[in-house]
């Protein structure tokens, strides 16, 4: 796969993360940088589990590596939150 094709399909994760916090939370003014903090994380975690289609009586996901991908792709939005370049990136697009 080359390098445009996986950026793509990150943002495209990161995306599907985006809307289902907003539909949970029923607010479309939120950034994805107002749930990336310590009180966000069972918004996040249960946003995940909706898109990976989690079943809560087999603890099962239907889909598990995209809940592994999302995981793995939420830890770098809050890296750069916490270093202060998260702002500078929303203001840059």
């Amino acid at each position: 796969m080359d390098q445009h094709n996986y950026i793509r399909q990150r943002m495209r994760e990161l995306g599907r993360l985006h809307v289902q916090l907003r539909i949970n939370e029923g607010s479309g003014d939120k950034t994805l940088g107002d749930f990336i903090n310590p009180q966000g994380f069972r918004k996040v975690e249960n946003a995940c589990k909706t898109i990976c289609g989690f079943d809560a009586d087999t603890n099962l996901y239907t889909v598990p590596s995209l809940a592994l991908r999302i995981g793995i792709q939420s830890k770098n939005p809050l890296e750069l939150q916490k270093t202060g370049h998260w702002r500078m990136m929303i203001q840059d697009v």
